[in-house]
């Protein structure tokens, strides 16, 4: 009856909270991220802080720092690029950067740090400066993503990273760089190589991530790197593989590199690039999928042309990042645009990016391109797509692979004045296909937030203002927990739907 459950919630109410304030000292893992904007911008005189994320972890733990994107330079300067924990950039694995050999030439970039982090406030940067080579105008236009994915202690989530900075020969298969990861059990590992790699001009080097060092070039899972010009020896790239794993165990991964298809240069490589391994057990709310994307003569019309899409299913709110990475070869003279989307179309600038062979023989780049969407419950579909820009059609050669990776929305944090009592109604309670919020103040905009017992945020609804509805109707038959957010304050109660 309803005298029986209103009972029954005033007995469980402080239990409830309790447990929801435990397990927010557990943690969840959290992933936050910022668009990347500049445009036509001097960067010469200093370091610009392009990008900015403030932080506040409830407990001690381990962050990914990551920029991607896409950059614009004059010729002759170098326009260095960080990921970093500080407004600055360090040298070796500390930047990335890029020379563009034609005004309006794009450059794909990708680097990634780790750093452990206490509990408490930090700050995240991407940066950009014009350095050492500068001979242009220092004017720069760049559009990327800033992102920072937070693992606490302890957590599910089992992860590892290594730095290479050194010469390799590699005139055989060389694996210049290896990780090993334990895992809990079955799930999915997702593996990713990016940074900078020093390429003799004349030579293309293969690159891939293997199970084993026993690997050739002609195993066409990989991506091929040239430098574009004499004087611009430094590529960048990223390069992503999302791996089966069938039971609990010890996994090792291997950067390979050989080269191959031309070989005019000296064979060796210097590798500035981080390797990092995340593993997802098969029970985690978080999910990874992953797919292959190997397109030999892709014929591309005037029109776009999607190249593959996946499916995700989500149970609760939350964030869903997709990255489109690897590598391209294209004719002289051809624009070829590349775009992950959650629909079948795209943006310019921070919604695709756009590559262009400058020599006959000069014609391979690499690519990467990375978006962040909030998401409802219910199921997405995520696209990679290819257009002749402005062209009028032409094959492409293209090796990459296609990430979709879910984050759950966190409830609280633990530093959060859990029990601070905004006051708020409920009206009907217990309710069937909606409810109505009333609260005091009833111009200020709040956040209401339906969460299930194991803290899950199952709808949310941001912007609303006294008397506003929000859906139930699709909710399962339960008790949940309403809370009520200013961003400083919080409020809740219990809620019964029927």
């Amino acid at each position: 009856s309803v005298r029986k459950t209103l009972l029954l919630m005033k007995n469980l109410y402080l239990l409830i909270l309790g447990s929801l304030f435990s397990l927010q000292l557990k943690a969840q893992s959290q992933y936050f991220s910022v668009p990347v904007k500049v445009l036509d911008t001097y960067l010469e005189d200093s370091v610009h802080v392009i990008g900015r994320l403030d932080l506040d972890f409830p407990v001690d733990g381990k962050v990914f720092v990551q920029f991607d994107g896409e950059g614009f330079g004059d010729t002759l300067d170098r326009i260095i690029l960080a990921a970093n924990d500080q407004p600055d950039w360090g040298t070796n694995d500390g930047n990335v950067s890029f020379v563009s050999n034609e005004k309006g030439e794009g450059n794909c970039f990708s680097h990634t740090r780790t750093f452990s982090v206490t509990a408490g406030q930090h700050s995240f940067y991407a940066v950009a400066h014009n350095y050492v080579d500068n001979g242009g105008s220092g004017i720069a236009s760049i559009f990327g993503t800033l992102s920072v994915e937070f693992i606490p202690q302890n957590d599910e989530i089992i992860s590892e990273s290594s730095i290479t900075v050194d010469e390799y020969e590699a005139l055989q298969p060389v694996a210049f760089d290896s990780i090993t990861i334990e895992t809990s059990g079955a799930g999915k590992v997702e593996l990713r190589l990016n940074g900078n790699l020093d390429i003799n001009f004349g030579d293309v080097m293969l690159v891939a991530i293997t199970d084993t060092k026993n690997w050739s070039f002609s195993d066409p899972n990989n991506i091929a790197l040239e430098a574009t010009a004499p004087n611009e020896y430094y590529v960048g790239f990223s390069f992503t593989r999302v791996v089966d794993i069938p039971k609990a165990g010890v996994y090792t991964f291997y950067a390979m590199a050989q080269r191959g298809y031309e070989e005019e240069g000296s064979g060796y490589i210097y590798a500035y690039t981080n390797f990092h391994a995340r593993f997802y057990s098969s029970t985690s709310d978080n999910v990874v999928l992953g797919r292959k994307i190997i397109e030999d003569d892709f014929n591309l019309g005037q029109d776009l042309r999607l190249m593959d899409s996946i499916n995700l299913n989500v149970p609760n709110s939350g964030k869903v990042e997709i990255r489109f990475d690897g590598e391209l070869q294209s004719s002289l003279g051809h624009q070829i645009l590349l775009a992950a989307s959650n629909s079948p179309s795209y943006a310019l600038e921070n919604g695709s990016v756009i590559l262009e062979a400058t020599d006959a023989d000069l014609d391979r780049h690499t690519f990467v391109h990375t978006q962040v969407y909030d998401v409802e419950p219910g199921t997405h579909t995520y696209y990679v797509m290819a257009e002749d820009y402005l062209g009028d059609g032409t094959a492409i050669d293209l090796h990459g692979h296609f990430l979709v990776k879910y984050y759950p929305e966190s409830v609280v944090s633990a530093n959060e004045a859990l029990f601070t009592e905004l006051p708020f109604e409920i009206w009907p309670n217990p309710a069937t296909d909606r409810i109505s919020i009333q609260y005091q103040h009833a111009e200020e905009p709040m956040t209401i937030s339906i969460l299930d017992l194991q803290g899950h945020v199952v709808r949310q609804k941001r912007n609303m203002v006294s008397g506003s509805d929000l859906e139930t109707t699709t909710l399962p038959a339960g008790i949940y927990i309403v809370q009520l957010s200013n961003g400083k304050e919080n409020g809740y109660k219990m809620l019964v739907k029927e």
